[in-house]
């Protein structure tokens, strides 16, 4: 049978790929990337963007397409036989990314052509892509001796595999509890939609009452609404305690000699490179120049906001005394007792609100705001292979009616997918060698609740304590200590939470995106993202919110620039300055 993910495709066909498809597909588009890199070092120079660049790049390119697919299934559709061919994949992957990185007539190459007289005909973008590559080749450990790089070739493949590891544990783990309520009155507050969600969750699985799951859109309704305070504090410790040595699996499927070899591996990678810390590496890639440029911002927003913080929680516990008789708020009361304050202020809750928050008005709302501001239309395709029936997909066109990037938008909560919200590459943007731009096609990924019957899915509108961890947890990690994870955690909510937290809690055992998603030491950029989208849209807010004319200044300077030039200078060009910390304030409602 032919290999689907081996025959050319402008898009993926996911209904057609079979986990055995995988790693013989891998390891063909690996062979190719081999034979091109070995092809085109041998040529006698000069070196032109033509004639090593792009030949790389579309070599990479296919094997993006091939691994994008595979790696986005196991994030939406994981299965034993799936997990299997891609963990079986992933140290093909490593393997070849570590002797790219440490080749060092490639390396040559590349310092040829940033050396020599055709680097000045390049675009800008064409001169930042070959100091990245410079700059990957230094990462990747291309100065070492030849047992260092072969060091630097195991930790990097065991990182992978302790990765994946990670991420399957936390999935496994939530998956792995669940609970079934036969009395009505355990989830009395519980809103309809909440209660219909369960049951059609008990009923999919053939049994009676109401199913309770640890996914997003089962957990949250019960901790924000469930007047149950026995489960929601159930609910609650089985949460925290997902992938670790507490609560009802406990040891189960535990992540703590998972984080703790993660650590330490990365520091030792750190250090191979000549960094202090793998907080330092991390940097070597963002906008951010130092670590303690980093603590510092990081710092200084938790002093502007913990005094609020500490105001709003009095505020919330002397509510509960006076309202409902509750002495001692515990973390599993926050949410709940936080809800039935807003509805006492403002006679208004989010349930209340959710009707007029349907996800066909939402959609459509989101398209009209962005062909308003940018001029850009989407329009929805039904003739797309896609991974589930609810999957949508939309190209998206210019004023001038071309075609500039397409989308799949994946909405709800499913067994077997990962939880959370993200974007990934399904396909990048490339112009080829015959001039053709291929044009991106991304994922957005969410976890929703999906409709009921002929009921739409109401959606309704969410971090600098877990930024402070995860950078300090790097930068501060010794050999000695070894992974000091829970007391720095534990240091870190001392000075900056001010909910409290149960001693048994063990958040950083299911913290994905620092241990399997690629934000090691690098979390705090959600926060500084925040700080460069708000300081943005203040000009939107200076000169209209739909003012075309702004929508074209951060489409053409922001938005459509990519990683093609140095950030900051792409953010003073639309701003006409560097960015500040006020906007994000103001939006906060934090003093400055």
């Amino acid at each position: 049978m032919t290999n689907p993910l081996l025959t050319p495709f402008s898009l993926p066909p996911f209904s057609a790929i079979r986990p055995e498809d995988i790693v013989p597909a891998v390891q063909s588009a690996l062979d190719d990337c081999r034979a091109t890199v070995e092809r085109v070092v041998a040529q006698p120079g000069p070196f032109t963007w033509d004639n090593l660049c792009q030949p790389l790049a579309e070599s990479d390119d296919r094997l993006s397409r091939i691994w994008s697919p595979v790696g986005h299934l196991n994030s939406v559709k994981n299965s034993p036989e799936l997990r299997a061919a891609y963990e079986q994949a992933l140290p093909l992957l490593s393997e070849y990314g570590t002797w790219v990185g440490q080749h060092e007539g490639l390396y040559q190459a590349y310092r040829s052509l940033k050396e020599g007289e055709a680097f000045n005909q390049l675009t800008v973008p064409q001169r930042k892509s070959v100091e990245n590559a410079l700059r990957d080749f230094e990462l990747s450990g291309i100065g070492l001796s030849p047992e260092k790089q072969r060091r630097y070739g195991e930790i990097v493949a065991r990182l992978s595999e302790l990765g994946s590891t990670y991420s399957n544990n936390v999935l496994d783990a939530t998956m792995g509890w669940s609970k079934l309520i036969t009395d009505q009155a355990e989830l009395s507050g519980l809103p309809e939609s909440a209660l219909a969600q369960a049951q059609a969750m008990a009923q999919a699985k053939e049994q009676e009452g109401w199913l309770l799951t640890l996914d997003m859109p089962s957990y949250l309704p019960v901790l924000t609404y469930g007047d149950n305070r026995a489960l929601r504090e159930e609910m609650y410790r089985a949460f925290a305690t997902r992938a670790s040595d507490q609560g009802p699996n406990a040891g189960k499927w535990d992540n703590s000699e998972v984080m703790a070899e993660t650590l330490a591996l990365r520091h030792e990678l750190a250090q191979l490179l000549g960094f202090d810390s793998y907080a330092d590496k991390s940097l070597a890639t963002k906008m951010a120049e130092n670590p303690e440029q980093v603590l510092g911002f990081l710092s200084d927003l938790a002093k502007r906001a913990r005094p609020q913080a500490e105001q709003e929680l009095a505020q919330l516990r002397a509510f509960a005394k006076q309202h409902y008789g509750v002495d001692e708020l515990e973390a599993w009361d926050i949410t709940y007792y936080g809800e039935k304050q807003k509805q006492h202020l403002f006679s208004i809750s989010d349930e209340q609100l959710r009707p007029y928050f349907p996800e066909q008005r939402v959609v459509e709302g989101l398209f009209e705001v962005v062909k308003r501001i940018y001029g850009i239309t989407a329009k929805e395709r039904k003739d797309v292979d896609t991974w589930h029936p609810e999957v949508r997909f939309f190209d998206l066109f210019d004023a001038n009616g071309e075609l500039r990037g397409s989308f799949y938008l994946d909405l709800y909560a499913r067994e077997n997918k990962r939880g959370g919200a993200w974007m990934d590459d399904c396909v990048g943007s490339l112009r080829k060698a015959n001039g053709e731009l291929q044009k991106p096609v991304a994922y957005l990924t969410c976890n929703f609740n999906r409709p009921l019957g002929d009921k739409p899915a109401l959606f309704i509108l969410r971090q600098l304590e877990f930024g402070l961890f995860d950078f300090r947890m790097h930068a501060e990690y010794s050999p000695e200590k070894g992974a000091q994870i829970l007391p720095t955690l534990a240091e870190v909510k001392k000075s900056v939470a001010v909910v409290p937290s149960p001693s048994w809690g063990r958040f950083p055992h299911a913290f994905s995106h620092i241990f399997a998603g690629g934000y090691a030491a690098g979390y705090y950029s959600y926060l500084w993202a925040e700080v460069l989208s708000a300081d943005a849209y203040s000009r939107f807010e200076e000169e209209g919110i739909f003012n075309a004319e702004t929508g074209k200044s951060f489409l053409d300077n922001i938005l459509s620039r990519g990683g093609s030039e140095e950030p900051m200078e792409l953010f003073k060009r639309f701003r006409g300055r560097e960015p500040q910390l006020d906007a994000m304030l103001r939006h906060y409602g934090i003093k400055g």
